[in-house]
């Protein structure tokens, strides 16, 4: 011990309390490191589960791209409150899960762009469309998915087979006049299911779509020089 371990008597000095438990140094500062973030982490999920399913804050950002008029009763509302590769998402979860919509949004850009080609991709099987709504002509896009499985799959395959099994149909909202996308991405559950033109008509008279930018027209060419002499 050095001089500064003993007391003014002789007897020895009580070590000091540790502030920091020994077992955080002893793991070294990458243990450290590692329990900090995993604790903003924890923070982080907390919120973002907290906001995923605040309707409130939801409907308030479906509002933002696609005005609503009045919301559709017997809906979950969930969304993500950041982008991935540009777009964000929220899903309408129908209460008694026979079908959900799904409403994606980008701006304008690489992203909205490669996301517009992908989900109207003429892919096999696919069938495109047109559907009348609020005065426009919409693309869209029908599809159907299945899970193949044998009946020995058990509960969970079965439950997979219940949410992705059924009729799809990508709508594109997007007006044209600002290069922003906006698709909405109905799915009736359940083998054989189909989506009438008339479902989707009237989920969208739920919302007020942008009016569709006004097709450009050729200027008419000038008249040939000396022509209205000649007249």
């Amino acid at each position: 011990m050095s001089e500064g371990d003993w007391s003014s008597d002789g007897t020895p000095l009580a070590p000091p309390k540790r502030k920091v438990p020994l077992w955080v140094w002893g793991c070294g500062g990458g243990c450290a490191l590692f329990l900090l973030v995993a604790v903003i982490a924890g923070v982080f999920l907390f919120r973002t589960v907290g906001k995923m399913a605040d309707p409130e804050l939801n409907w308030a950002g479906i509002d933002e791209v696609l005005p609503v008029v009045e919301r559709p009763e017997g809906y979950n509302v969930f969304g993500l409150p950041f982008r991935i590769d540009g777009v964000r998402m929220w899903v309408l979860e129908a209460s008694d899960q026979s079908h959900q919509v799904m409403l994606m949004h980008a701006e304008v850009g690489d992203s909205a762009a490669e996301t517009r080609r992908e989900l109207f991709r003429d892919n096999a099987g696919a069938r495109a469309g047109v559907l009348a709504v609020q005065g426009r002509q919409l693309d869209v896009l029908r599809f159907d998915s299945q899970i193949a499985g044998d009946a020995q799959g058990g509960a969970f395959e079965e439950m997979m087979k219940r949410l992705a099994d059924g009729a799809h149909a990508n709508v594109d909202l997007s007006s044209g006049t600002n290069g922003d996308l906006l698709v909405l991405m109905y799915t009736e559950r359940g083998a054989g299911a189909q989506i009438e033109d008339e479902e989707l008509v009237e989920f969208l008279s739920h919302f007020r779509l942008a009016a569709a930018a006004a097709p450009e027209v050729a200027p008419e060419p000038a008249p040939a020089a000396g022509a209205e002499d000649e007249e």
